[in-house]
Order: structure tokens, then C-alpha cells, then sequence
């Protein structure tokens, strides 16, 4: 009988939705390009495949302005690639989304995750891909 209910417990658990902020933000390369008085950073980072677009603009939201409060930035911009990029993001052209902070606006680099996917599937495919850093 314990094993049928820790089965229900582990099932039941995998159907439960990820919540932002438990969503991992690895942090590729950070890169200074302040040119005035203002402080500018970009980070590059990278998103768990399995966190929709929703999660991922939550969880960028909140680290940009942990980030930016931590590190004294008054303008950072976070390029977002998904796992499946992993060491072809160089190759791609453009990341996932784009998240600029302090006006928290989220742009996509592709019409759609699809279309993002099948680029960096045709760049493995050719044997381009290359890491960011």
C-alpha cells in the first residue's frame, strides 16, 4: 500500500506546473558596455527547455532586478537562449528573448519557439554551432 501512495505522490508531482521562480538561470557571460555615466550590463544566460514563456518572464524579471540592485546597474540587458541552444548560441544571430531592465520589456528573438528550435537543430545539423564565450 506505501508504494502505490508514493507513487501517486512522485505522479501527481511531475503534473504539478514549474513555478518561476524555482526555474535555474545559469549565468553564461556578463559583458560591461557602459559608455556614459550610467552603469550597462548585458547577461547572457541560459533557461531550462521545459520553462514555457510566461515562467521565463517571470524568472528573468525577478533576477534582472535582483541583479541590478545587487550589482548597482542602472541599465541591464539579459539575452535568454533555452538549454537546447546549449553551445551553438554564437551561430544563432539572436537569442530567445531579449528582457531590458529598468522597463522591464520582454522581446522575442523568434516568431516562435518552433522556428527558434529548428534554427539551432539546422546549425548541429551543419556542425556550426559554436559557445558564446
Amino acid at each position: 500500500m506505501g508504494g502505490w501512495l508514493l507513487l501517486v505522490c512522485l505522479l501527481g508531482s511531475a503534473l504539478l506546473p514549474v513555478r518561476a521562480e524555482t526555474i535555474p538561470i545559469a549565468l553564461i557571460r556578463v559583458r560591461d558596455v557602459g559608455s556614459t555615466d550610467l552603469a550597462r550590463q548585458i547577461h547572457y544566460v541560459r533557461i531550462p527547455d521545459r520553462a514555457t514563456d510566461q515562467q521565463i518572464q517571470a524568472a528573468v524579471s525577478a533576477y534582472a532586478g535582483r541583479e541590478a540592485k545587487d550589482r548597482r546597474i542602472d541599465e541591464l540587458t539579459v539575452w535568454i537562449d533555452l538549454e537546447a541552444a546549449r553551445d551553438c548560441e554564437k551561430l544563432a544571430g539572436k537569442p530567445y528573448f531579449t528582457y531590458a531592465y529598468p522597463t522591464k520589456t520582454l522581446k522575442p528573438g523568434f516568431r516562435s519557439r518552433a522556428e527558434y528550435l529548428k534554427t539551432v537543430a539546422g546549425l548541429r545539423a551543419k556542425g556550426s554551432c559554436k559557445p558564446l564565450y
